[in-house]
């Protein structure tokens, strides 16, 4: 839903893009040239990129470290975890 998409995309943070434009003025010279840097803070993830994120895409949040986007590992289907788990009854 988005708000849980939000929360996640508050959680992560913002970052800083920075655009460089130039202008040419259109006087009858065409001597007027300048150059800008604007610096832009932006969600790391938007709550909408958030919710379209792969199936086997994860955000893991841990206290005092950064969010870290990892794989999803299915022990299950790993044979390197077979044996190191009781499968639920059905």
């Amino acid at each position: 839903d988005h708000d849980s998409a939000r929360l996640v995309s508050d959680l992560l943070g913002q970052e800083t893009v920075v655009f460089n434009t130039a202008a040419r003025a259109l006087d009858a010279e065409r001597t007027g040239l300048s150059f800008a840097e604007q610096h832009v803070a932006r969600p790391l993830l938007t709550p909408d990129e958030v919710r379209n994120m792969h199936a086997e895409t994860e955000l893991l949040f841990i206290a005092g470290q950064r969010p870290i986007v990892a794989t999803k590992l299915r022990y299950y289907a790993d044979p390197e975890f077979v044996g190191l788990f009781t499968a639920s009854p059905i």
